[in-house]
């Protein structure tokens, strides 16, 4: 059975983990990112909308990819190209809010 964390380990400590969230640009994604960045982690911020994509994160310590995960345009590398200093190597927690 997993750890529980007790309240006094929240918000966790999440310095140098990586995230990879979907559905980044806006609503319940953006908010679960921006989370996540605040707490430490690393974040690759992934959504179709570009445009919002890029206004969402602007000045923020976040990597964008614009694309669709249910199609081939994601701008990010692929499985057989997850050699450092990628960003998408030993992550951590991964977050699918799609639409």
């Amino acid at each position: 059975m997993p750890e529980l964390l007790a309240q006094e380990d929240f918000p966790p400590d999440l310095a140098g983990r990586r995230a990879v969230v979907t559905g980044a640009a806006r609503g319940i994604g953006e908010a679960i990112a921006k989370g996540l960045i605040s707490s430490g982690a690393r974040v690759v911020a992934i959504d179709k909308d570009k445009d919002v994509l890029a206004a969402a994160y602007h000045g923020l310590d976040c990597e964008t990819v614009p694309g669709d995960l249910a199609g081939d345009d994601v701008g990010g590398p692929s499985s057989s190209d997850l050699g450092p200093p990628s960003p998408w190597r030993r992550r951590r927690a991964v977050v699918t809010r799609a639409r």
